[in-house]
């Protein structure tokens, strides 16, 4: 009886192991199946990341078209309104953006060739202006009533 005993608990212990192992087995495969799924995740991921920053990219640089173009056309507006100093600023900033960030698009040259354009109509109505200016405080100097009694 002892001997039988000995038998079917042999018989159990290596049945309840054969199933342990493939058990185990199993696991394995599981988790290796998750580790090439999460390794494709990962590389979509990284793929989807790259995709994000250059879609950034993309938007600053429409966004800066889209100031440059916006200030081509402000311009002779702040001009015809004496507001030289805010449109200086303007074709500063926009000449800038053009010969930094947008330096590679060529579509833009015309636009630099505009702001470029303004930018030397400026600088000549604000030469004149000073010219004029001096011109008002010498004549002021030598008037009669500016000499001293």
């Amino acid at each position: 009886m002892l001997r039988l005993w000995k038998t079917s608990v042999c018989v159990c212990v290596c049945v309840w192991t054969e199933a342990s192992q493939e058990r185990i087995q199993a696991v394995k495969d599981s988790l290796q199946s998750c580790k090439n799924l999460l390794h494709c995740k990962r590389d979509e991921l990284r793929r989807l990341w790259i995709e994000g920053v250059e879609m950034k990219t993309v938007y600053a640089s429409l966004d800066a078209v889209e100031q440059v173009k916006d200030v081509a056309e402000q311009i002779p507006g702040l001009i015809v309104s004496r507001k030289y100093l805010t449109a200086t600023e303007l074709v500063i900033s926009s000449l800038a953006v053009l010969d930094t960030e947008l330096s590679d698009v060529d579509a833009l040259q015309q636009v630099y060739n505009v702001v470029f354009t303004f930018c030397q109509v400026l600088h000549g109505i604000i030469w004149l202006s000073k010219v004029k200016w001096l011109r008002v405080v010498e004549y002021n100097s030598l008037q009669p009533s500016s000499l001293p009694r």
